[in-house]
Formats: structure tokens, sequence, C-alpha cells
């Protein structure tokens, strides 16, 4: 199927698929978008699983990887990854291109962990201010300071929007302890 569309994959990464070392490719079509992935056993190289979605490629693989004897029947699940929500009001918006991809990175406030998320994966994360309330659905088993959000709501109006358009804490030019001169 893949020689049949002329797809052209992108550089291998190498993975480590049910304690097997596997190559993991994006297939391109002539546009240069993906189309779909690819998975081939590093050892024994025709071994290959394709699949629209990674997880669709990664089932795919995993029960190839069982009908060749190279892993039990109970290895062939995809675990899903665990999720947590978290809820708050947004300190920090941060963003990034990676490969053509813009990356969304948010800090809560009283907190130090960004939460990163695609705008492909969630086109919500576009139309995020630094005050929203939002709720973030993220991998609970992230490490470091930034950990992969699959989803951003939003919950609430900002601050800059619930006081008019001024920032919250900004001087107006008169302050509460000042008075007028009769």
């Amino acid at each position: 199927q893949v020689q049949q569309m002329r797809y052209t994959a992108t550089f291998p990464l190498l993975l480590n698929i049910a304690d097997q070392p596997t190559y993991f490719m994006a297939m391109k079509g002539d546009d240069g978008l993906v189309k779909m992935y690819a998975m081939v056993n590093v050892q024994q190289y025709q071994i290959v699983a394709t699949g629209q979605t990674v997880a669709d490629c990664e089932a795919n693989y995993r029960q190839m990887l069982a009908n060749n004897n190279l892993i039990d029947d109970s290895q062939t699940e995809v675990t899903e990854p665990k999720k947590d929500t978290v809820s708050g009001t947004v300190a920090e918006i941060r963003t990034a291109v990676i490969d053509g991809n813009s990356l969304y990175f948010f800090r809560l406030q009283g907190g130090s962990i960004y939460y990163s998320i695609s705008a492909v994966d969630d086109t919500n994360a576009v139309v995020i201010n630094t005050g929203d309330q939002v709720s973030i659905v993220y991998d609970t088993q992230g490490t470091g300071n930034i950990v992969k959000a699959y989803s951003v709501e939003y919950t609430g109006a900002s601050t800059q929007e619930q006081s008019g358009g001024q920032p919250a804490g900004q001087n107006t030019g008169a302050s509460a302890d000042q008075t007028s001169a009769p």
C-alpha cells in the first residue's frame, strides 16, 4: 500500500516497542502531509506494520510481533496513558513551532509545570489568554517541568475581560487611599 501510494518515509526513529528495537516512521504524501505511520522491526525487517494513527500502527505492529512469536499475546495490548485533569488560572503562555506544528505551553497560577499541547491536537489552545480559567487534561506519567496535555478547555473569562479590559491589579489613575480636596 505504501509503495502504491508513492509515500515517502521520514527519518526513522529508533524505539523500544515491547522490548523489540523498532524503527518508527511517518509516511508523507506528495503534498508533504503525513498520511500514515509505519513500524519496522530492526532485527527482522520483514515485520512491518502500518496504521492511519500512531496508536493503530502500534497495535498492528504488536499483533505482528505476536504472530511471529516475538512477544506473548499479553503484550499485544497498547496501554492507554493515564490522564488526569487540572483546573486553574493561566499565569503564563509560551509558544514554539516544532516540525511545523504550533505548540502551546500553559503554566497555571501557583504552579511550576508547563502543560504542552499542539494546536493540531486541540485548536482551543490558540484562543486561550493569560488570566483565563481553564481545565487541562494531561498525562500523569509525565515527568519534569513540561507535561503532555491532551486538551485544554476554556471555563471562564480572563481577569482582563472581567475588569472591562483593565488587567487586574493595574492602577487606573486613582487609588482608593487618595482623597479629593474640597
